[in-house]
């Protein structure tokens, strides 16, 4: 880098000084519906992840298997004469 910046190649790096770190920002609704207000990309972007995440569970849906319960009851009559002989 030194020799794009035209010094010395062995030459020291200057110094940085970098500003302190801000604080966090508390979580506000008003903040989120300012930066959507002003910001109309924030709210594409809201849109595109609802509709994303409704594709995701129809494909889900989609994908599992259709199952079906079918059941026969076979009736046999039993007569008076066959009870008897039991």
């Amino acid at each position: 880098m030194n020799r794009l910046l035209n010094r010395d190649i062995d030459g020291p790096w200057p110094a940085v000084a970098l500003p302190e770190i801000a604080g966090p920002v508390p979580f506000d609704d008003r903040l989120v519906s300012a930066a959507l207000e002003f910001a109309p990309k924030l709210r594409v972007m809201q849109q595109e992840a609802a509709q994303d995440e409704a594709v995701a569970r129809l494909t889900q849906r989609k994908r599992m298997p259709e199952i079906g319960l079918a059941c026969r009851h076979a009736s046999t009559a039993v007569t008076a004469r066959s009870a008897r002989g039991r």
